[in-house]
């Protein structure tokens, strides 16, 4: 045999020695022998196999256990008790009063909120539940008559209206639902407290368009608001108007006080003077001075001098309140100045103080310090004037602007 085929006969031998040796031996010796056969250097060891993934095995008939996450929204709050039972069909129930307690049983399962968003597979069994008592309850009202009945009206107002107001496509059905709201508050005045209320809680905090869409819902609920359950919200309501009227949106603080144009709501604060001035008149002071619209100072000026034509001594002592308020917010403002200035000084004679950091000395820190503890601080808008405000002045300030 020629010399070169008996040096490729011999490389295949040692490569087929390998491969046979690999399937029996350990892979070390297999890989040394072969390449000492084939006459090449010693193999390096192969590297590990890989780790097999450890899987949980659950027994056939065992409980799956599944980690509740969820993601709830800033607008929906899941509900937290979401195991609804299936109640018997309303055609099956005979008598009417429990026959009206069914209803109002599905109305409360619809109020129930699910996760449609980040795990819409979960809860299947009661969505369909929740589902079901909709269709049937839709069906039984259209298809019956008197179905609402008083004690239904409060249940159906509380699972149909008021959670539309969260949506954040209100401005398309807004007219009809607040038109429902006053329908349904026409019908029976008691639901007034629980539906402003509730309007409250659900105000918007960034979104100016829905501010005026909800001012503008709210005066059509005042304009059919009874005295005795106007009292009851009157305190709440009035401190969400007086943010409405510091808002920066000037239409939001214009919308507000169109209030004080309306003939029926004006009657309604006459006879709670005492209890809504004093929520109102801090709002009103400020802005007349520091809100940038000029329209704003005009419309706050009317309402207070309809205010002060109202009851001009409980508009003084509102004002004088006012005014003391201030004088001690002052003098707590004063106080912490004074308290800074005496950390200052003793940072001063620390050794390692070094006033030339800040690019001032020691004499100018203290002369700063002590000229403002002389002059008092100027009001928010930068106005020291402290003048109490009168009927003559208010009118002035209207014709102005």
């Amino acid at each position: 045999m020629h010399p070169e085929e008996m040096s490729r006969a011999t490389s295949r031998d040692a490569t087929k020695l390998g491969k046979d040796k690999g399937k029996n031996g350990k892979d070390g010796e297999t890989s040394d022998e072969a390449n000492k056969i084939a006459g090449g250097p010693p193999a390096t060891a192969a590297p590990p196999p890989p780790t097999l993934i450890n899987k949980i095995k659950y027994q056939p008939g065992g409980p799956v256990i599944k980690k509740d996450k969820r993601q709830s929204s800033s607008r929906f709050n899941i509900s937290k008790n979401r195991e609804l039972q299936k109640l018997p069909l309303l055609s099956e129930t005979q008598q009417g009063n429990e026959r009206e307690e069914l209803f109002i049983q599905k109305l409360r399962q619809c109020c129930v909120l699910f996760d449609f968003e980040a795990d819409p597979l979960s809860d299947l069994k009661w969505k369909e539940v929740k589902r079901t008592a909709l269709n049937e309850m839709v069906e039984y009202v259209t298809k019956n008559k008197n179905v609402i009945t008083e004690a239904i009206y409060p249940e159906a107002v509380n699972m149909v209206l008021l959670p539309l107001h969260k949506a954040k496509s209100l401005s398309v059905y807004h007219p009809q639902l607040a038109y429902c709201v006053v329908q349904f508050l026409e019908k029976d005045p008691s639901l007034t407290e629980p539906v402003i209320r509730s309007l409250l809680k659900f105000w918007p905090k960034t979104h100016s368009p829905k501010e005026v869409m909800f001012l503008n819902e709210l005066e059509e609920i005042l304009d059919v608001i009874e005295p005795a359950e106007f009292q009851k919200v009157m305190d709440p309501l009035f401190r969400q108007l007086a943010k409405c009227v510091s808002s920066p949106h000037f239409q939001v603080a214009e919308r507000a006080l169109y209030y004080w144009n309306n003939e029926y709501i004006m009657s309604l604060i006459s006879d709670n003077y005492a209890v809504i001035l004093p929520i109102m008149y801090p709002a009103f002071y400020r802005n007349s001075r520091n809100h940038w619209n000029k329209t704003i100072h005009g419309l706050i000026y009317n309402a207070l001098k309809l205010f002060m034509e109202m009851n001009q001594k409980v508009f003084d002592e509102c004002t004088q309140q006012y005014y003391q308020d201030r004088q001690r917010e002052r003098k707590l403002m004063k106080d912490r100045d004074e308290a800074w200035m005496r950390v200052e000084a003793l940072a001063m004679r620390h050794p390692n103080y070094n006033a030339t950091i800040k690019g001032v000395t020691n004499t100018t820190i203290g002369t700063i310090l002590q000229q403002q503890l002389d002059s008092p601080p100027p009001d928010e808008d930068g106005d020291t004037d402290q003048t109490p405000l009168t009927l003559e002045k208010i009118e002035a300030k209207a014709n102005e602007v």
